[in-house]
Protein backbone atom coordinates (compact mmCIF):
# COMPACT_ATOMS: atom_id res chain seq x y z
CA UNK A 1 0.00 0.00 0.00
CA UNK A 2 1.55 3.45 -0.81
CA UNK A 3 2.73 5.83 2.12
CA UNK A 4 0.02 8.91 2.21
CA UNK A 5 1.78 11.73 3.69
CA UNK A 6 -0.51 13.31 5.84
CA UNK A 7 -1.63 16.93 5.80
CA UNK A 8 0.82 19.38 7.27
CA UNK A 9 -0.44 20.97 10.20
CA UNK A 10 -1.17 24.78 10.56
CA UNK A 11 -1.72 26.84 13.78
CA UNK A 12 -5.06 27.51 15.34
CA UNK A 13 -5.68 31.40 14.63
CA UNK A 14 -9.17 31.67 16.00
CA UNK A 15 -11.99 29.77 17.79
CA UNK A 16 -15.52 29.83 16.25
CA UNK A 17 -18.28 29.41 19.14
CA UNK A 18 -21.83 28.23 17.18
CA UNK A 19 -23.94 29.57 20.52
CA UNK A 20 -27.43 27.72 20.44
CA UNK A 21 -30.10 26.87 23.24
CA UNK A 22 -30.93 23.73 24.55
CA UNK A 23 -34.91 21.98 23.53
CA UNK A 24 -37.04 23.68 26.19
CA UNK A 25 -35.65 26.77 26.79
CA UNK A 26 -37.99 29.35 28.45
CA UNK A 27 -37.43 31.96 25.55
CA UNK A 28 -39.31 34.41 27.83
CA UNK A 29 -37.06 34.40 30.12
CA UNK A 30 -33.67 34.64 27.17
CA UNK A 31 -35.77 38.01 25.99
CA UNK A 32 -35.63 39.08 29.55
CA UNK A 33 -31.87 38.46 29.70
CA UNK A 34 -31.08 39.63 26.08
CA UNK A 35 -30.23 42.99 26.58
CA UNK A 36 -27.82 42.70 29.50
CA UNK A 37 -26.33 39.83 26.71
CA UNK A 38 -25.97 42.38 23.85
CA UNK A 39 -24.48 44.56 26.11
CA UNK A 40 -21.78 42.33 27.65
CA UNK A 41 -21.34 40.86 24.09
CA UNK A 42 -20.16 44.57 22.48
CA UNK A 43 -18.29 45.01 24.98
CA UNK A 44 -15.98 42.05 23.93
CA UNK A 45 -16.16 42.92 20.90
CA UNK A 46 -14.83 46.57 21.60
CA UNK A 47 -12.06 44.83 23.65
CA UNK A 48 -10.52 42.74 20.13
CA UNK A 49 -12.21 39.13 22.34
CA UNK A 50 -14.66 39.15 19.90
CA UNK A 51 -14.04 39.73 16.11
CA UNK A 52 -17.06 38.41 14.08
CA UNK A 53 -20.41 38.20 15.03
CA UNK A 54 -23.75 36.60 13.25
CA UNK A 55 -26.80 35.29 13.97
CA UNK A 56 -27.67 31.47 12.96
CA UNK A 57 -30.45 30.97 10.02
CA UNK A 58 -31.69 28.22 10.29
CA UNK A 59 -32.55 28.45 14.37
CA UNK A 60 -32.29 30.89 17.30
CA UNK A 61 -28.86 31.44 17.97
CA UNK A 62 -25.16 33.04 17.43
CA UNK A 63 -21.91 32.42 15.44
CA UNK A 64 -18.70 34.46 17.05
CA UNK A 65 -15.36 34.48 15.65
CA UNK A 66 -13.35 34.62 18.71
CA UNK A 67 -9.43 36.19 18.88
CA UNK A 68 -8.45 33.28 20.95
CA UNK A 69 -6.50 30.14 20.57
CA UNK A 70 -7.37 28.41 23.71
CA UNK A 71 -10.32 26.49 23.85
CA UNK A 72 -10.74 26.53 27.70
CA UNK A 73 -10.44 30.27 27.64
CA UNK A 74 -12.81 31.07 25.46
CA UNK A 75 -15.41 28.62 26.71
CA UNK A 76 -14.62 30.44 30.64
CA UNK A 77 -15.16 33.51 29.00
CA UNK A 78 -18.50 32.37 26.92
CA UNK A 79 -19.62 30.87 30.16
CA UNK A 80 -19.45 34.37 31.79
CA UNK A 81 -22.08 36.13 29.63
CA UNK A 82 -25.63 36.35 31.51
CA UNK A 83 -26.95 33.87 29.16
CA UNK A 84 -24.36 31.52 30.31
CA UNK A 85 -24.34 31.88 33.53
CA UNK A 86 -27.59 31.33 33.46
CA UNK A 87 -27.47 28.16 31.61
CA UNK A 88 -29.56 28.99 29.24
CA UNK A 89 -26.99 29.43 26.13
CA UNK A 90 -24.31 26.31 25.20
CA UNK A 91 -21.60 26.99 22.78
CA UNK A 92 -20.05 24.47 20.45
CA UNK A 93 -15.93 25.74 20.04
CA UNK A 94 -13.77 24.83 16.84
CA UNK A 95 -10.95 25.56 16.60
CA UNK A 96 -9.91 27.32 12.87
CA UNK A 97 -6.87 28.20 11.41
CA UNK A 98 -4.85 28.70 7.60
CA UNK A 99 -6.41 26.14 4.96
CA UNK A 100 -4.13 23.32 5.71
CA UNK A 101 -4.07 22.84 1.41
CA UNK A 102 -2.49 25.87 1.11
CA UNK A 103 0.87 24.50 2.41
CA UNK A 104 0.75 21.89 -0.38
CA UNK A 105 1.53 24.69 -3.24
CA UNK A 106 4.22 26.11 -1.02
CA UNK A 107 5.68 23.40 0.07
CA UNK A 108 5.32 20.40 -2.50
CA UNK A 109 6.57 16.78 -1.35
CA UNK A 110 9.38 16.73 -4.14
CA UNK A 111 10.89 19.49 -2.31
CA UNK A 112 11.40 17.53 0.54
CA UNK A 113 14.78 15.84 1.58
CA UNK A 114 14.12 13.13 4.11
CA UNK A 115 17.38 11.27 5.68
CA UNK A 116 17.31 7.67 7.00
CA UNK A 117 20.48 6.50 7.98
CA UNK A 118 23.30 6.04 10.30
CA UNK A 119 26.03 8.03 12.55
CA UNK A 120 28.68 7.34 14.62
CA UNK A 121 28.34 9.36 17.61
CA UNK A 122 31.44 7.92 20.09
CA UNK A 123 33.33 5.27 19.54
CA UNK A 124 31.11 2.35 21.24
CA UNK A 125 27.64 3.74 19.70
CA UNK A 126 26.52 4.42 16.01
CA UNK A 127 22.63 5.42 16.09
CA UNK A 128 20.06 5.07 13.18
CA UNK A 129 18.82 8.69 12.37
CA UNK A 130 15.99 10.10 10.56
CA UNK A 131 16.03 13.49 9.57
CA UNK A 132 13.86 16.15 7.32
CA UNK A 133 15.84 18.84 5.72
CA UNK A 134 13.52 21.58 4.39
CA UNK A 135 14.90 24.20 1.84
CA UNK A 136 14.57 27.08 4.66
CA UNK A 137 14.07 25.57 8.16
CA UNK A 138 12.80 28.41 10.69
CA UNK A 139 14.39 25.67 13.56
CA UNK A 140 15.56 22.35 14.32
CA UNK A 141 13.58 19.57 16.30
CA UNK A 142 14.73 16.52 17.77
CA UNK A 143 12.28 13.97 18.99
CA UNK A 144 13.54 11.15 21.37
CA UNK A 145 11.01 8.26 21.73
CA UNK A 146 10.29 6.18 24.80
CA UNK A 147 9.74 2.28 25.21
CA UNK A 148 9.26 0.15 23.32
CA UNK A 149 9.51 2.60 20.54
CA UNK A 150 11.84 3.26 17.78
CA UNK A 151 12.14 6.80 16.01
CA UNK A 152 9.25 5.66 13.76
CA UNK A 153 7.00 6.68 16.55
CA UNK A 154 7.36 10.24 14.75
CA UNK A 155 7.35 9.78 11.48
CA UNK A 156 3.86 11.11 11.07
CA UNK A 157 4.63 14.12 13.36
CA UNK A 158 8.39 14.92 11.55
CA UNK A 159 6.54 15.33 8.09
CA UNK A 160 3.72 17.18 9.69
CA UNK A 161 6.62 19.83 11.10
CA UNK A 162 9.17 19.13 7.84
CA UNK A 163 7.77 21.78 5.78
CA UNK A 164 9.08 24.38 8.65
CA UNK A 165 11.67 22.89 10.34
CA UNK A 166 14.43 20.44 10.23
CA UNK A 167 13.28 17.64 12.22
CA UNK A 168 15.63 14.71 13.85
CA UNK A 169 14.80 11.40 15.79
CA UNK A 170 17.34 8.25 16.23
CA UNK A 171 16.59 4.90 18.11
CA UNK A 172 18.55 5.10 21.58
CA UNK A 173 20.86 2.12 22.04
CA UNK A 174 19.07 -1.05 22.20
CA UNK A 175 16.03 0.18 20.26
CA UNK A 176 15.25 -0.34 16.61
CA UNK A 177 18.48 -0.45 14.39
CA UNK A 178 21.13 1.08 16.61
CA UNK A 179 23.97 -0.15 18.25
CA UNK A 180 23.40 -2.52 21.71
CA UNK A 181 26.87 -2.52 22.65
CA UNK A 182 27.23 -5.35 26.03
CA UNK A 183 26.20 -3.68 29.83
CA UNK A 184 30.15 -3.94 29.99
CA UNK A 185 30.39 -1.24 28.13
CA UNK A 186 27.39 1.05 28.12
CA UNK A 187 25.30 0.68 31.41
CA UNK A 188 22.07 1.79 29.28
CA UNK A 189 21.52 4.35 32.40
CA UNK A 190 19.59 7.88 31.98
CA UNK A 191 22.86 9.11 32.17
CA UNK A 192 24.44 7.39 29.51
CA UNK A 193 21.39 8.19 27.26
CA UNK A 194 21.97 11.96 28.01
CA UNK A 195 25.55 11.46 26.97
CA UNK A 196 24.58 9.92 23.59
CA UNK A 197 22.21 12.26 23.04
CA UNK A 198 24.77 15.40 23.55
CA UNK A 199 27.20 13.64 21.34
CA UNK A 200 24.00 13.29 18.49
CA UNK A 201 23.94 17.16 18.71
CA UNK A 202 27.20 17.66 18.17
CA UNK A 203 28.30 15.17 15.73
CA UNK A 204 24.94 16.15 13.54
CA UNK A 205 25.94 19.99 13.62
CA UNK A 206 23.03 21.17 15.47
CA UNK A 207 22.32 24.91 16.34
CA UNK A 208 21.46 24.45 20.06
CA UNK A 209 20.09 28.25 20.14
CA UNK A 210 17.39 27.15 17.18
CA UNK A 211 17.02 23.46 19.09
CA UNK A 212 13.51 22.04 20.97
CA UNK A 213 13.96 18.73 22.13
CA UNK A 214 10.75 16.94 22.54
CA UNK A 215 11.09 13.73 24.92
CA UNK A 216 9.06 11.45 26.41
CA UNK A 217 9.00 8.11 28.32
CA UNK A 218 12.88 7.21 28.81
CA UNK A 219 14.09 9.97 27.06
CA UNK A 220 12.69 12.79 29.04
CA UNK A 221 15.23 12.23 31.99
CA UNK A 222 18.07 12.04 29.58
CA UNK A 223 17.45 15.25 28.04
CA UNK A 224 16.99 16.98 31.91
CA UNK A 225 20.22 15.48 32.61
CA UNK A 226 22.36 16.44 29.51
CA UNK A 227 20.67 19.91 30.43
CA UNK A 228 22.60 19.96 33.59
CA UNK A 229 25.84 19.17 32.11
CA UNK A 230 24.89 21.45 28.93
CA UNK A 231 22.78 24.63 29.64
CA UNK A 232 22.62 26.02 26.48
CA UNK A 233 21.81 22.15 24.90
CA UNK A 234 17.93 23.96 23.32
CA UNK A 235 16.22 26.54 23.16
CA UNK A 236 13.06 24.90 25.02
CA UNK A 237 12.95 21.23 26.45
CA UNK A 238 9.44 19.44 25.91
CA UNK A 239 8.99 16.41 28.37
CA UNK A 240 6.17 14.69 29.87
CA UNK A 241 5.00 11.03 30.94
CA UNK A 242 8.21 10.11 32.44
CA UNK A 243 9.64 9.83 36.12
CA UNK A 244 11.75 12.66 37.38
CA UNK A 245 12.30 11.34 41.09
CA UNK A 246 11.99 8.34 42.58
CA UNK A 247 8.28 7.90 43.24
CA UNK A 248 7.28 4.44 42.73
CA UNK A 249 3.50 4.79 44.06
CA UNK A 250 2.96 6.80 40.91
CA UNK A 251 4.16 4.30 38.28
CA UNK A 252 3.05 0.96 37.13
CA UNK A 253 3.12 -2.05 39.40
CA UNK A 254 5.43 -3.75 37.13
CA UNK A 255 7.71 -0.89 36.75
CA UNK A 256 7.73 -0.57 40.57
CA UNK A 257 9.18 -3.99 40.57
CA UNK A 258 12.02 -2.94 37.91
CA UNK A 259 13.72 -0.35 40.11
CA UNK A 260 15.04 -3.22 42.97
CA UNK A 261 15.89 -6.75 42.96
CA UNK A 262 14.61 -9.43 43.32
CA UNK A 263 11.34 -7.97 41.75
CA UNK A 264 13.66 -6.75 38.95
CA UNK A 265 14.72 -10.11 37.86
CA UNK A 266 11.54 -11.51 37.52
CA UNK A 267 10.17 -8.49 35.78
CA UNK A 268 13.06 -8.70 33.02
CA UNK A 269 12.30 -12.31 32.48
CA UNK A 270 8.79 -11.83 32.12
CA UNK A 271 9.73 -9.32 29.17
CA UNK A 272 11.95 -10.82 27.40
CA UNK A 273 9.27 -13.62 27.65
CA UNK A 274 6.44 -11.39 26.32
CA UNK A 275 7.84 -9.42 23.66
CA UNK A 276 4.67 -10.28 21.34
CA UNK A 277 2.19 -9.57 24.32
CA UNK A 278 3.77 -5.91 25.32
CA UNK A 279 4.60 -5.23 21.92
CA UNK A 280 0.80 -5.78 20.79
CA UNK A 281 -0.85 -4.82 24.14
CA UNK A 282 1.52 -1.58 25.90
CA UNK A 283 0.36 1.18 23.71
CA UNK A 284 -3.54 0.05 24.34
CA UNK A 285 -3.13 -1.22 28.02
CA UNK A 286 -6.62 -0.18 30.26
CA UNK A 287 -8.18 1.25 27.28
CA UNK A 288 -11.37 0.51 26.01
CA UNK A 289 -12.07 -0.90 21.99
CA UNK A 290 -13.60 2.67 21.57
CA UNK A 291 -10.56 4.12 22.81
CA UNK A 292 -7.90 2.41 20.78
CA UNK A 293 -6.18 4.27 17.96
CA UNK A 294 -4.49 3.33 15.33
CA UNK A 295 -0.80 2.58 14.84
CA UNK A 296 1.07 1.83 11.42
CA UNK A 297 2.14 -1.18 10.24
CA UNK A 298 5.50 0.52 9.76
CA UNK A 299 6.42 1.33 13.18
CA UNK A 300 5.03 -2.00 13.98
CA UNK A 301 7.12 -4.22 12.21
CA UNK A 302 10.19 -1.62 12.74
CA UNK A 303 9.58 -2.27 16.91
CA UNK A 304 9.27 -6.18 16.19
CA UNK A 305 12.33 -6.28 14.20
CA UNK A 306 14.33 -4.23 16.24
CA UNK A 307 13.56 -5.99 19.61
CA UNK A 308 15.95 -8.51 19.51
CA UNK A 309 19.73 -8.98 19.43
CA UNK A 310 22.72 -9.85 21.61
CA UNK A 311 20.98 -7.18 23.80
CA UNK A 312 17.27 -7.10 23.12
CA UNK A 313 15.02 -3.99 24.19
CA UNK A 314 13.89 -5.63 27.46
CA UNK A 315 17.23 -5.86 28.66
CA UNK A 316 18.05 -2.12 27.58
CA UNK A 317 14.85 -1.18 29.67
CA UNK A 318 16.26 -3.57 32.45
CA UNK A 319 19.54 -2.17 32.20
CA UNK A 320 18.00 1.54 32.33
CA UNK A 321 16.36 1.55 35.56
CA UNK A 322 19.18 -0.92 37.21
CA UNK A 323 20.51 2.61 37.08
CA UNK A 324 17.24 5.09 37.10
CA UNK A 325 17.03 5.72 41.21
CA UNK A 326 20.66 7.09 41.39
CA UNK A 327 19.96 9.31 38.33
CA UNK A 328 16.88 10.32 39.80
CA UNK A 329 18.25 11.32 42.99
CA UNK A 330 20.97 13.07 41.16
CA UNK A 331 18.09 15.32 38.85
CA UNK A 332 15.89 15.86 42.10
CA UNK A 333 19.05 17.01 43.81
CA UNK A 334 20.48 19.04 40.92
CA UNK A 335 17.07 20.29 38.95
CA UNK A 336 17.16 23.52 40.55
CA UNK A 337 20.04 24.96 38.50
CA UNK A 338 18.72 23.83 34.96
CA UNK A 339 18.90 26.96 32.73
CA UNK A 340 17.18 25.98 29.60
CA UNK A 341 13.41 26.50 29.98
CA UNK A 342 11.00 23.43 29.98
CA UNK A 343 7.43 22.64 29.97
CA UNK A 344 5.67 19.71 30.74
CA UNK A 345 2.93 17.40 29.02
CA UNK A 346 0.73 14.66 30.66
CA UNK A 347 -2.12 12.42 29.26
CA UNK A 348 -4.59 12.65 31.85
CA UNK A 349 -5.01 9.12 31.48
CA UNK A 350 -1.43 7.74 31.82
CA UNK A 351 -1.50 4.34 33.68
CA UNK A 352 2.42 3.54 33.71
CA UNK A 353 3.80 7.22 35.09
CA UNK A 354 0.49 9.09 36.82
CA UNK A 355 0.37 12.71 36.04
CA UNK A 356 0.72 13.06 39.95
CA UNK A 357 4.27 12.68 39.14
CA UNK A 358 3.98 15.72 36.43
CA UNK A 359 2.31 18.20 38.82
CA UNK A 360 4.68 17.56 41.66
CA UNK A 361 7.47 18.88 38.92
CA UNK A 362 5.87 21.45 38.04
CA UNK A 363 4.63 22.80 41.12
CA UNK A 364 8.41 22.13 42.53
CA UNK A 365 9.57 23.97 39.52
CA UNK A 366 7.79 26.45 38.70
CA UNK A 367 7.29 25.56 34.82
CA UNK A 368 3.89 24.76 32.92
CA UNK A 369 2.14 21.94 32.88
CA UNK A 370 -0.76 20.44 30.57
CA UNK A 371 -2.63 17.96 31.40
CA UNK A 372 -4.20 16.31 27.94
CA UNK A 373 -7.78 15.15 28.32
CA UNK A 374 -8.68 11.85 27.58
CA UNK A 375 -4.86 10.96 26.67
CA UNK A 376 -2.66 7.93 27.88
CA UNK A 377 0.79 7.78 28.54
CA UNK A 378 1.70 7.99 24.47
CA UNK A 379 -0.01 11.40 23.94
CA UNK A 380 2.08 11.53 20.59
CA UNK A 381 0.99 8.08 19.13
CA UNK A 382 -2.61 9.32 20.18
CA UNK A 383 -3.09 12.72 19.32
CA UNK A 384 -0.23 13.54 16.86
CA UNK A 385 -1.45 16.92 16.07
CA UNK A 386 -1.39 17.93 20.04
CA UNK A 387 2.62 17.11 19.79
CA UNK A 388 2.89 19.44 16.52
CA UNK A 389 0.95 22.07 18.24
CA UNK A 390 2.91 22.11 21.13
CA UNK A 391 6.18 21.98 18.99
CA UNK A 392 4.83 25.41 16.85
CA UNK A 393 4.40 26.74 20.35
CA UNK A 394 7.92 26.75 21.27
CA UNK A 395 9.09 28.43 18.10
CA UNK A 396 6.71 31.39 18.65
CA UNK A 397 4.68 30.29 16.00
CA UNK A 398 1.04 29.91 17.36
CA UNK A 399 -0.71 26.73 18.27
CA UNK A 400 -3.86 25.19 20.10
CA UNK A 401 -2.85 24.84 23.52
CA UNK A 402 -4.50 22.52 26.01
CA UNK A 403 -6.04 23.91 28.96
CA UNK A 404 -4.41 22.88 32.00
Amino acid sequence: MAHTTPMPTTPTTKILAIGTFPPGTDMQFVQHILPAEVRETAQLYLEGKIDQWYSLQDRAGVAFILNLTDIGQANEMLEQLPLGKAHLMTFSLLPIGPLKPLSKLLNPPSALKVEVGEVQVNADITLRHMVYRPARPKGTVLFLHGFPETMYAWKPIAESLSSDYEVHAFDWPGYGQSSRPGADRFSYAPKDYAHVLEDYIRTSGIDSSKLVIYATDIGALPALLAALEQPDIAREIIVGDFAPFDRPQYMYESLQGLKSKPSSDAVHAAMNRNRDEILANTFFRGMSAEERYALSQEFRDDMAKGWDGEVTSADAFFHYYSCFTRDQDYFEANMAKLKVPVKLVWGEQDIYIRKEMGVEYANRNGVKLSILPKLGHYPHLQAPEQTVNEVRAAFGAGSNPVSD
